[in-house]
């Protein structure tokens, strides 16, 4: 999975990224400029990303016949549902 692109949970996001930040903290203290430098750069552009990505608006318009399509398979899923429903009423 490419962290990057599609990052995983929320929460794992958040513990990953908290335990990085105290990496840098920790590398600054032992005077690991270099290494400090790295780990902070994974963590802002992490940040970065994510708020590129929740700020992007896609507006791509939907055509009236694929609306359509999508109603009509919406409704005969709903049908089946109901039929399945009904078939297992009757077997109970």
């Amino acid at each position: 999975m490419n962290w990057f692109k599609k990052p995983s949970s929320a929460p794992l996001r958040k513990v990953v990224l908290s335990i990085i930040s105290i990496n840098v903290i920790v590398m600054i203290m032992i005077e690991q400029y270099l290494a400090s430098f790295v780990f902070a750069s994974i963590v802002f552009g992490d940040i970065y990303t994510n708020y590129r990505n929740k700020t992007k608006k896609v507006d791509k318009e939907i055509s009236a016949d694929v609306t359509e399509e999508m109603a009509k398979k919406i409704v005969e899923d709903a049908r089946m549902h109901r039929i399945a429903r009904k078939n297992i009423e009757k077997n109970e």
